[in-house]
């Protein structure tokens, strides 16, 4: 039986990378995180990505965008 396929954004932060190991163990897991190289304010990244993982069955946003932690 085939896993189901999950994009996870903020794949990378504190709640992400929970979320991550939890579900990981029933889907097959798509992580998508600025620390992975993915910038999800740039849209020309986000339609390439996209574009990538269009067999993709659910999409869990956990970004944030997070300004007093970049300074």
């Amino acid at each position: 039986m085939e896993k189901n396929k999950v994009i996870l954004t903020g794949s990378e932060g504190l709640i992400g990378k929970k979320v991550y190991k939890h579900l990981s163990k029933k889907y097959e897991i798509v992580k998508a995180d600025l620390k992975l190289g993915l910038d999800l304010t740039k849209s020309k990244d986000v339609k390439s990505f996209f574009k990538k993982n269009d067999s993709c069955d659910f999409l869990i946003n956990m970004h944030g965008y997070n300004e007093h932690v970049m300074k």
